[in-house]
C-alpha cells in the first residue's frame, strides 16, 4: 500500500468522480494524507450540511463517507466522558465552548475559535474498530479539527471542535485497538492520552503503587511533615484534601530535615500507610497518606520557639475531630521536644517530607 500523498489524493478524487461529484470539493492536498498515517480527516464544503470525513490509512485514502454532518439523532447516540479529551477541567473551561443539549438528554460540545500555531495536526489520529462509516452508523471519534482552510503545513483556518459522545465500555474497546495500531504504525507518536509512552509508563508505575499501598494496613498514630516557608495550610486554608502522596514521617527531625523548617505538622491519623518494612530508608520512617485524604488543622502549640501545628486527619473535609485534643498536644509536644534535643539525623531523601499538605 503506498505512502504517497499524492497517490492517495488521485484516489480520493476517484471517489468524487464516481459518485458524479466535482474534485474541487476535496480539500485534502498531498501534504496533509502524507502527513498522517492512520487518521479521520474531515474535508469541509461549503456549508455545515456539506463536510465529508476521509478514512486515511498508510497515507491512502481507502474510504471516505458519502454522508453530510451527522444529525442530531446521530450525535444522540453518541455518549462519552468529555474528560478523555480535556481531562479534569472538561470542556465548560475552555473560552468559546458550548454545549448543546439534545431532546433525549444526551449532548455534545462545539467549539469555535482560532486554534493554536502548536495545537497540533488537524486531523483525529485514529481510525475505529469496525467498518467504514456509513450514512446511518457514524463512527466513533474523539475530537476533530474542521478547518476552513487547506490543510497545509504554514497555515490553520479556523476551526470547529466536535466531542462525540458514545458508552463508555465501546469507548474504552475503541482506545485500545486505535492506541494498538497506532503504537504499531509510529512507534515515536504520543499516545492518545496526550501522554509520551515514557509519562504512560510513569502513570501506569503510580497506578500500581496506589493500588499496592492500598493493599497496607491503616497505620494510626502521629507522624510529621515540615512545613516550608512558602506552605499555605494553616495560612491561608484550614482544610485541605490530598491531591497526591502526603509523605509524613514519625519522626519530626527527619520530617523537618533537623529543624531547619520554620514549623512542622504533627498529623493525627488512622489512615496512612507505615511503608517501614519496604522502604529503601527504613530509618526515614515513612508514613504515606493516600490521595483523597482529608486534612483539617484542629490547633498550634509552641515547643521552645518553635511552631507546631496540630492536623486531623479526616475521612470528610467538615468532619468534627473525633479525638482527645490534651493528649494530642501532649503527645505531639513530647514528640517536637524529644526530637530537637536529640542528634541529627542524615537526611536521605532531601525534600521529601517538606511543603504544604495538599
Amino acid at each position: 500500500m503506498t505512502t504517497d500523498g499524492a497517490d492517495a489524493l488521485a484516489v480520493l478524487n476517484s471517489w468524487f468522480e464516481a459518485r458524479g461529484r466535482d474534485t474541487s470539493a476535496s480539500t485534502l492536498d498531498a501534504w496533509s494524507i502524507s502527513r498522517h498515517k492512520d487518521a479521520w480527516v474531515f474535508s469541509p464544503g461549503g456549508g455545515r450540511r456539506t463536510n465529508r470525513l476521509h478514512m486515511v490509512r498508510n497515507g491512502l485514502v481507502v474510504a471516505y463517507s458519502p454522508s453530510t454532518e451527522p444529525t442530531d439523532a446521530a450525535y444522540a447516540r453518541m455518549k462519552l466522558e468529555a474528560a478523555n479529551t480535556f481531562g479534569p477541567a472538561g470542556p465548560e473551561d475552555i473560552a468559546g465552548t458550548r454545549r448543546h443539549d439534545l431532546p433525549d438528554g444526551t449532548y455534545y460540545y462545539l467549539e469555535e475559535r482560532d486554534p493554536p500555531l502548536d495545537f497540533g495536526p488537524v486531523v483525529l489520529r485514529a481510525t475505529v474498530t469496525d467498518g467504514y462509516p456509513q450514512d446511518e452508523h457514524w463512527s466513533l471519534q474523539e475530537k476533530t479539527w474542521i478547518p476552513s482552510q487547506r490543510l497545509n503545513p504554514y497555515r490553520t483556518g479556523r476551526g470547529r471542535l466536535h466531542l462525540f459522545r458514545a458508552p463508555k465500555d465501546l469507548a474504552e474497546r475503541w482506545r485500545t485497538d486505535v492506541q494498538r495500531r497506532w503504537d504499531a504504525e509510529n512507534d515515536e507518536a504520543p499516545a492518545l492520552s496526550g501522554r509520551t509512552p515514557d509519562e504512560d509508563a510513569a502513570a501506569e508505575r503510580a497506578k500500581s503503587l496506589l493500588k499496592e499501598l492500598q493493599s497496607f494496613p491503616g497505620w494510626s498514630g502521629i507522624s510529621f511533615r515540615g512545613m516550608s516557608a512558602a506552605a499555605e495550610f494553616g495560612k491561608t486554608a484550614n482544610t485541605a484534601v490530598a491531591r497526591g502522596l502526603v509523605a509524613t514521617s514519625r519522626d519530626s527531625r527527619v520530617a523537618t530535615e533537623n529543624f531547619t523548617t520554620p514549623g512542622v505538622y504533627a498529623v493525627m491519623g488512622t489512615e496512612g500507610r507505615g511503608i517501614e518494612s519496604v522502604s529503601r530508608h527504613p530509618k526515614e520512617f515513612e508514613v504515606l497518606f493516600l490521595p483523597g485524604t482529608a486534612f483539617g488543622i484542629v490547633g498550634t502549640i509552641d515547643v521552645d520557639g518553635y511552631p507546631v501545628i496540630l492536623v486531623h486527619q479526616a475521612k470528610l473535609p467538615t468532619e468534627n475531630p473525633d479525638i482527645d485534643m490534651a493528649d494530642f498536644k501532649a503527645r505531639a509536644r513530647n514528640a517536637v521536644a524529644s526530637g530537637r534535643a536529640g542528634a541529627q539525623v542524615p537526611i536521605t531523601s532531601p525534600g521529601k517530607f517538606i511543603g504544604d499538605i495538599d
